[in-house]
């Protein structure tokens, strides 16, 4: 018998799980690179580097097509948080955003054809969003409504819109149109 085993529902061969060369996610390639300094800061400029950027091809099974773009939609995602990416520590997320935010090639890809960067970007990283959304939420109720971690319990735009409306239609005062009419007597104009 062969040390693959055959899964047949997926007609494909499974992996051993202890298999050495396993595939490491994006997330745990950046970790390698966020490596305190002596103050205890961690630099962002390291996560940019292009030993972090040849690691990260190399985890990746198969090799992509478009290495660059596939690293910027990887470091883009984890900052931004977004659906089955970890989200950056909050110290690391705004070293990285003030890098990436800039209008200039990322440091990886220097002396390449590639053009990542080059017009910056207007991500919003994922700790950005959740204090934006919990002042509003204060502002909103007078109190603060944290979201919480998991996807379906983040506040969206959306529900912050809805929220707003809901106490706009609450705050508006009924005007009487009878008593208006009554006050103003129509004025007939004739030419």
């Amino acid at each position: 018998m062969s040390s693959f085993p055959f899964n047949s529902r997926r007609g494909r061969l499974k992996r051993p799980s202890g298999l050495v060369g396993r595939k490491k996610s994006s997330f745990q390639v950046f970790q390698e690179f966020m490596v305190p300094d002596e103050t205890g800061a961690i630099d962002a400029n390291r996560l940019l580097s292009k030993e972090c950027f040849n690691e990260w091809v190399r985890s990746r099974n198969p090799k992509p097509v478009k290495p660059d773009q596939g690293f910027r939609s990887a470091m883009i995602g984890h900052l931004a948080g977004t659906v089955r990416r970890q989200p950056f520590p909050e110290e690391v997320e705004k070293n990285l955003l003030d890098i990436v935010r800039k209008k200039k090639i990322w440091p990886c890809f220097e002396g390449t054809s590639s053009t990542v960067g080059i017009y910056g970007t207007k991500v919003k990283g994922y700790h950005e969003k959740r204090k934006k959304s919990s002042k509003a939420a204060e502002r909103l109720n007078g109190e603060v409504e944290a979201p919480l971690s998991s996807d379906q319990d983040r506040l969206t735009s959306y529900d912050l819109y809805k929220e707003e409306q809901d106490i706009a239609e609450e705050s508006m005062v009924e005007i009487n149109t009878e008593e208006i009419e009554e006050k103003c007597e129509p004025t007939i104009q004739t030419f």
